[in-house]
C-alpha cells in the first residue's frame, strides 16, 4: 500500500507518499485533526498507524488475531474508534491519538453479515450501524471515554431489511442509507438521537444499487451510490441531495460516464465543496480513481 495525501485544492502530494507492506485485506482510514489512522490487516493482526506531519508512525497491533477487516474507524475527540468482525461478531476498540487502548474491547454484535458496519460521529460520541446475516439492520451508540455502549436499536420497523448501511449523523440523529433487500433501491431513513425513525424511508433511485454511502453537509445531505443505467452495460455513480428532514431535494444526478463501469463511491466535504470519488473500470484489464468536486448547496 502506498500512502498519498490530497490539498483541499484537489492536488496530490506524492512528496509525502509512504509504502507500507500489508496484506490483500481492504485498509481504512480515520482523520482526527491534522491526525490520519491508517488501519490495516497485516497477515493475521489488525495493525494501524498514525500519519501526521509528514511521518507514518510504527505500526501498533489494534486486536488480537483472529478478526477480520479492518470494518470501519473514526476520528472523534478523544482519538479513534476502530471496529473489526471475525466468527460473525462485530468488535469495536477506542483509541488515544496516539493508538494507546481507551478501556475494554467493546463487543458490539453478534450473527453480523460480512463487513456490514458503519461509523458516524455524534455529540459525545459515536452511531455504529450494521446488518446481520439476515440483513435486519440495527444501530448502537458508543459514548466517548470508557463509558459503556448503549443496548442496540432495531430499526427494522422503519429500513426494511437490506444491505450496506452507510451512516452521516447531526446534533439531533442520523441519517442512514442502505440498499432494500426486495427493490434493491438505494433507501433513506431519518433518525432522532434515540435511533427512532422520525419518518418513513424513501427510495432515491431506482435498483438494484450499489452499496451508498452518505455526507452531513450543512443544512442538508449528501448520498451516493452506483447502478446501471437504462440501456447501458455497465455500473454508473448517481448522487442526490437531501434536505434537513432527510428526504429527495431533487432527483437522482449522474456524476460518472466511465466507458468500463463505475462503482464503490465514496464523499468528502473538502474547502467547501462535495469531492465525489469512485473507482473506475475501461475496457480491458484495468481500474482507476477518479474524483469530481459539486457545489454543494445545488449538485452543479
Amino acid at each position: 500500500m502506498t500512502l498519498a495525501l490530497i490539498d483541499g485544492a484537489g492536488a496530490g502530494r506524492a512528496e509525502r507518499a509512504t509504502p507500507w507492506d500489508v496484506g490483500a485485506g481492504p485498509v481504512t482510514l480515520a482523520a482526527k485533526g491534522e491526525a490520519l489512522l491508517v488501519v490495516a490487516r497485516d497477515e493475521d493482526v489488525m495493525m494501524g498507524r498514525v500519519h501526521t506531519a509528514g511521518l507514518l508512525g510504527e505500526p501498533r497491533a489494534l486486536f488480537e488475531a483472529g478478526l477480520d477487516g479492518p470494518v470501519a474507524a473514526l476520528g472523534h475527540d478523544e482519538g479513534f474508534l476502530v471496529v473489526g468482525q471475525g466468527g460473525g461478531a462485530l468488535v469495536g476498540g477506542r483509541f488515544d491519538a496516539g493508538l494507546a487502548r481507551i478501556g475494554e474491547p467493546l463487543a458490539l454484535a453478534d450473527g453480523v453479515g460480512e463487513a456490514s458496519a458503519a461509523l458516524a460521529a455524534a455529540p459525545g460520541g459515536t452511531w455504529v450501524a450494521w446488518a446481520d446475516e439476515a440483513g435486519s439492520l440495527a444501530a448502537r451508540f458508543v459514548p466517548a471515554g470508557e463509558g459503556t455502549p448503549d443496548a442496540a436499536v432495531d430499526l427494522g420497523a422503519v429500513a426494511r431489511a437490506g444491505t450496506g448501511p452507510a451512516l452521516a449523523a447531526d446534533d439531533e440523529g442520523f441519517v442512514m442509507a442502505w440498499v432494500d433487500a426486495v427493490t434493491g433501491a438505494p433507501t433513506v431513513g431519518r433518525f432522532d438521537g434515540m435511533g427512532r425513525a422520525r419518518a418513513a424511508s424513501v427510495a432515491v433511485d431506482v435498483g438494484p444499487a450499489g452499496a451508498p454511502r452518505v455526507l452531513r453537509v450543512a443544512g442538508a445531505w449528501w448520498v451516493a451510490w452506483s447502478r446501471v443505467p437504462s440501456g447501458e452495460a455497465a455500473d454508473a455513480v448517481y448522487v442526490a441531495r437531501l434536505d434537513v428532514t432527510g428526504r429527495p431535494a431533487g432527483g437522482a444526478q449522474r456524476v460518472s460516464y466511465d466507458a468500463g463501469g463505475a462503482e464503490r463511491p465514496r464523499l468528502a466535504l473538502v474547502g467547501g465543496r462535495v469531492v465525489v470519488a469512485w473507482q473506475a473500470s475501461w475496457d480491458g484489464d484495468g481500474t482507476q480513481v477518479r474524483v469530481t468536486t459539486m457545489d454543494p448547496g445545488c449538485g452543479d
